[in-house]
């Protein structure tokens, strides 16, 4: 799950950072990778 997660981010992070400029297109991934990031904070902040 937590796995997924980070994925998801690292893929979001990944497109947005491929070209910047074509921010319209990444904008639902963009949503969804905020989404994954906003998510796990609680769960990471229960296992440390």
């Amino acid at each position: 799950m937590l796995t997924v997660a980070v994925s998801a981010v690292v893929l979001t992070a990944w497109l947005a950072g491929a070209d910047p400029r074509s921010g319209p297109p990444f904008d639902p991934l963009q949503q969804l990778g905020m989404f994954y990031l906003d998510e796990p904070a609680p769960l990471l902040d229960g296992l440390g």
